[in-house]
């Protein structure tokens, strides 16, 4: 089975103000250097719509196709728990503004864990809930657009726990639930080799609580396709989950070749394309091309494969 490739944005494209037209600019170059037949952006409910357009038009310009994370945020960009009427309502603007320049759109982000299904404080994530939200949703994106087509929530790779459910799990849960093998064309998940407890970055294996192991198991739940919408690892400098330029290359050759083996994945998206800040801190550091502009060893490979 071939596997199409694609880039994951950072949630920095969905604060106000941050992304200006000059670095929307400058990443629409960066991605249209790389060529990915994807790129994910997301599109929250705190989002001004003229910061949705400008991302949309930024990823479109590349020659990407976009794939919109739609969710649901705070003023402070704080993830809320949804009303499904609500947020179907949101879902059904969001495709009847932009359904000519996106064709899929993802339903909710991580909320297997508490941290993406409520915030803070956390509370124990809810297949039931979140389902009546994705079958409303699904309705309202396909009322609008009838050719979209939908991706459940991707789940963080994690275990079974007071406030999460592990990919597996979660993906048995919400597929009981009524409407949902309907409203889904595409499953969503996450593959990270990192231990958010410990600090310790692995090598990419089959180890549990990657996510990895868990790809095969969701095709086989959903018989839909697998869509691995993050994967990836910071080059900070910090001992926190953090690598060298020479390792981030290696770490995402081991993972592709991963992936390619089990044959369970379709699209894999690399997280991401661009440092978000000059700031040597993990989460703004997962980029192949650093803040300024300049390639790390990882993205000369990953233009060859996406060019594949």
């Amino acid at each position: 089975m071939s596997v199409a490739y694609g880039f994951s944005l950072g949630g920095e494209v969905i604060a106000p103000g941050w992304m200006t037209p000059q670095r929307l600019a400058e990443l629409s170059t960066i991605l249209k250097g790389f060529g990915p037949r994807y790129v994910r952006v997301e599109i929250s409910t705190a989002e001004p719509y003229a910061q949705q357009a400008a991302t949309i038009s930024a990823v479109r310009n590349s020659g990407a196709i976009p794939v919109a994370l739609l969710t649901s945020r705070s003023s402070n960009l704080a993830a809320t728990t949804p009303d499904p009427q609500s947020f179907a309502d949101f879902a059904k603007s969001v495709a009847q503004r932009f359904g000519g320049s996106v064709d899929y759109y993802e339903i909710l982000n991580e909320v297997n864990t508490g941290a993406f299904w409520a915030g803070s404080p956390y509370v124990a994530p809810d297949p039931v809930e979140y389902g009546k939200i994705l079958v409303a949703s699904s309705a309202a994106v396909k009322a609008a657009d009838p050719g979209a087509k939908i991706l459940s929530t991707s789940p963080a790779p994690t275990g079974d726990g007071l406030f999460s459910q592990s990919p597996t799990t979660w993906y048995r849960n919400l597929w009981a639930q009524p409407g949902v093998p309907a409203a889904v064309d595409i499953a969503g998940t996450h593959v990270y080799w990192m231990d958010y407890g410990t600090g310790a970055l692995r090598a990419p294996d089959t180890n549990e609580p990657s996510g990895f192991g868990a790809v095969s198991s969701i095709k086989t739940i959903t018989a839909r396709p697998v869509w691995v919408t993050e994967t990836g690892v910071s080059t900070c400098s910090g001992s926190d989950n953090c690598t060298t330029q020479a390792d981030q290359l290696s770490y995402l050759q081991k993972a592709v070749g991963l992936f390619s083996s089990q044959g369970a994945a379709s699209a894999v998206f690399f997280y991401t394309a661009q440092d978000a800040s000059p700031d040597d801190t993990r989460e703004y550091r997962f980029g192949v091309v650093d803040y300024n502009g300049v390639d790390k060893l990882a993205a000369p490979w990953i233009r060859t494969l996406m060019h594949q």
